[in-house]
């Protein structure tokens, strides 16, 4: 009976093992072989069609994205794009009507007349607001995402981009399993981004 020690070794473990050492001895760690991944299979996805965030995205290489800052402004700007005719988006072209966001604004900053020198009347009425508390945030989550989704109202024919959650911590899987909360902003003004997974 020949031992382990004496048994022949084939070619093909001997590839194992040589390849072993070579992935053992490789430098780096899991987060820069993902990132290296990520980069190699779509170099530059085009995110969210504003070119400084794209960029902005790209670079920090995660699934979210944290800013300081005033974000109101950021928020204004991102309302403006997604809800603009103007703006060329994949599932805009599918509808051929535009988008539609949700904004649940748990300190009473946000205000539309900011975004009427961008964006005309008959867009605003697109942008559907709530002023939950910070005890019903939880309830209002998840009926906004039923009213957004199934509800009858006069985007019901758009797409629903995004919900923005002002001046709160709020995550959570939606009923069709994306992530319900898409933009978060909080006191002293840090912004979390959550981009789709793909």
């Amino acid at each position: 009976m020949a031992s382990a020690r004496n048994a022949p070794v084939s070619s093909t473990e001997i590839l194992g093992a040589r390849l072993l050492s070579e992935i053992e001895s490789e430098e780096g760690n899991l987060e820069d072989l993902l990132k290296d991944l990520r980069t190699s299979t779509n170099p530059n996805p085009a995110r969210t069609g504003i070119p400084d965030l794209d960029a902005l995205w790209h670079s920090h290489g995660s699934r979210q994205l944290s800013i300081t800052g005033r974000s109101l402004p950021l928020i204004y700007h991102l309302i403006t794009h997604l809800i603009s005719s103007s703006n060329k988006n994949k599932a805009n072209s599918r509808c051929g009507r535009g988008s539609t966001v949700a904004v649940l604004d748990l300190e009473g900053r946000f205000s539309p007349s900011h975004l009427l020198p961008s964006l005309g009347e008959d867009q605003l009425k697109h942008i559907y607001i709530w002023h939950p508390t910070p005890i019903n945030l939880a309830v209002t989550l998840s009926s906004v995402e039923q009213f957004m989704v199934y509800g009858e109202h006069a985007s019901k024919d758009r797409v629903w981009r995004g919900l923005f959650v002002l001046g709160g911590s709020a995550a959570g899987k939606g009923v069709r399993g994306g992530d319900l909360v898409t933009v978060t902003t909080g006191w002293r003004g840090w912004l979390r981004v959550e981009r789709e997974a793909v």
